[in-house]
C-alpha cells in the first residue's frame, strides 16, 4: 500500500474502536472485515459521486478550452 505499517495499524485501531471493521486474530495474523455490508454500499455511492463531479469538471475545462 505504500504506507507504514504503523501508520496502517493506527488507523484499523480506530476503524475497529468505531465498529468499522471487526478483527479475527489467526496465529500471527491478524484479518479484518467491514462490520456492516451498508458501509460499502455508501462508499460506492461517494466513489460514483465523485466521478460524476470529475467528468463534469473535465466537460467544463474542454469547452472552456475550446473558447480560447
Amino acid at each position: 500500500m505504500g504506507a507504514r505499517q504503523a501508520n496502517v495499524s493506527q488507523h484499523l485501531a480506530v476503524l475497529r474502536q468505531r465498529g468499522i471493521v471487526t478483527a479475527r486474530k489467526e496465529g500471527a495474523n491478524i484479518y479484518y472485515r467491514i462490520a456492516n455490508p451498508k458501509i460499502i454500499k455508501a462508499c460506492d455511492i461517494i466513489r460514483e459521486v465523485l466521478f460524476e463531479q470529475l467528468a463534469e469538471a473535465e466537460k467544463l475545462a474542454r469547452v472552456g478550452g475550446e473558447s480560447r
